[in-house]
């Protein structure tokens, strides 16, 4: 077990408002663990839904539930890109993205759930394989992306602390 990718993200790993995501986690004894858990769990959650509850959106200008997936994976893909660029110590700083504008440009809701969970499974197989390999040095290094300084230890966290939110709103507002 890689130390620094076990300890939970605090000042100075993520800007303050990725941490909120993190502290409504709670305590997490293996961060790689928790991914594969969490992502098996929301599988199992949407597998079966009717298309009516795919498509569902609980209020005008919202996110269908495919959408949602389709956010998530956007957003667990621009930080394992994160992760990646940061490990490999290149200098350049990363821009932000627009999570609206990105879901707005996505075919995501055109998709069947089936196809959105089979690249979902095959991206969260690819971001924990990732952070699995890399080394200690690489998990310390910092990096900046959207103006703010990122380590990439804490970026496993964002996703599952992200993947944790919007698990709760899925389940809150859509009764997923």
């Amino acid at each position: 077990m890689k130390g620094l990718l076990n300890s939970t993200p605090g000042g100075g790993d993520l800007p303050d408002y990725y941490l909120g995501y993190v502290e409504r986690l709670g305590p997490v004894s293996d961060i790689l663990v928790a991914l594969e858990e969490h992502g098996h769990a929301l599988v199992q959650a949407l597998a079966d839904l009717a298309p009516e509850q795919e498509t569902h959106r609980y209020a005008e200008g919202k996110w269908s539930v495919r959408e949602v997936v389709g956010h998530l994976m956007d957003t667990e893909r621009v930080f394992q890109l994160r992760a990646l660029w940061f490990a490999r110590a290149d200098p350049q700083p990363l821009p932000g993205f627009d999570e609206n504008a990105w879901a707005g440009a996505s075919h995501a809701g055109e998709q069947s759930m089936g196809e959105l969970l089979e690249e979902y499974v095959a991206l969260r197989r690819s971001t924990v394989s990732m952070f699995r390999n890399l080394a200690e040095e690489e998990l310390d290094r910092t990096g900046v992306a959207n103006g703010r300084s990122f380590r990439v230890a804490a970026l496993p966290w964002f996703v599952l602390g992200h993947e944790h939110h919007h698990r709760e709103i899925l389940r809150d507002r859509y009764g997923v």
